[in-house]
């Protein structure tokens, strides 16, 4: 009888130990650039077939890094907010130098809520902030309010990510070297980027920089989105095209505390 319960006892925390683990597994989608025009709807389409597969999919949330629409025109955010509401799991938005009209955010917010992003899951601090597009230049820079509201979401003694659109690179960031000193204070381990269509690996100072492909590519005639796996040691990286499996791109050493 003794025997039986130690058995019992034993599976019972088998099973326990084995959904605290599974339990301690981040997954998450990433989609950018999606470029909603009321005017052509092909980018709707596209983005309704990627929703529709992210919800066949084991996903905690989503996160859409800006350049939503291509016009920042109220009428293509509410279609774009319209698909995007159709994830049956929570997302998250962060406006791209597309979805401002006339310098600024404001019709973003007032559909989607805000143009920034700050939550915690699984132990993972996730940070996502719209950096404002420079007149007559490709490049944005973070605005000092920006800043202070960062700071107070960066946890050093959490794992932070950050999400931007713009890459924190030169040529895409304003005082890209005063950018990268001021996230190296932070236990930031990664930002995660779109902007360029395309995946990349990049840096700022010694941050990996993701950059993340677009829906659909020029040139390019298959539809996908950016998967993540965050494990205790590990973070996977994996491109989800529409009709096949997803496909590991890259995998990043990644400490969570």
């Amino acid at each position: 009888m003794l025997r039986i319960k130690k058995s019992y006892l034993l599976t019972l925390f088998t099973t326990i130990l084995s959904l605290c683990c599974a339990q301690s597994n981040t997954h998450f989608a990433l989609l950018t650039d999606t470029h909603i025009c009321h005017r052509h709807p092909e980018n709707t389409e596209h983005l309704q077939q990627l929703v529709k597969l992210i919800n066949t999919t084991e996903v905690d949330f989503i996160v859409v890094t800006g350049d939503i629409t291509q016009n920042a025109d109220s009428l293509s955010l509410l279609v774009a907010k319209h698909t995007l509401d159709l994830l049956e799991k929570p997302y998250y938005v962060i406006a791209g130098n597309h979805d401002f009209h006339q310098g600024n955010t404001q019709i973003f917010k007032q559909i989607f809520g805000d143009d920034r992003f700050h939550f915690q899951h699984n132990g993972v601090n996730f940070i996502g902030c719209s950096a404002t597009p420079v007149t007559g230049t490709s490049a944005g820079y973070i605005q000092d309010t920006t800043w202070t509201w960062i700071n107070k979401q960066l946890e050093p003694n959490k794992t932070n990510l950050l999400f931007t659109h713009y890459p924190l690179l030169p040529g895409d960031i304003i005082n890209p070297e005063e950018t990268a000193n001021r996230l190296q204070q932070h236990n930031v381990m990664l930002i995660l980027s779109g902007h360029y269509h395309r995946y990349m690996l990049t840096s700022c100072g010694n941050i990996p920089n993701i950059i993340h492909r677009a829906p659909q590519r020029t040139g390019d005639t298959t539809i996908a989105y950016t998967r993540y796996e965050l494990k205790n040691d590990t973070i996977q990286i994996y491109e989800h095209i529409h009709g096949n499996a997803p496909t590991l791109w890259l995998t990043l050493p990644l400490q969570i505390k």
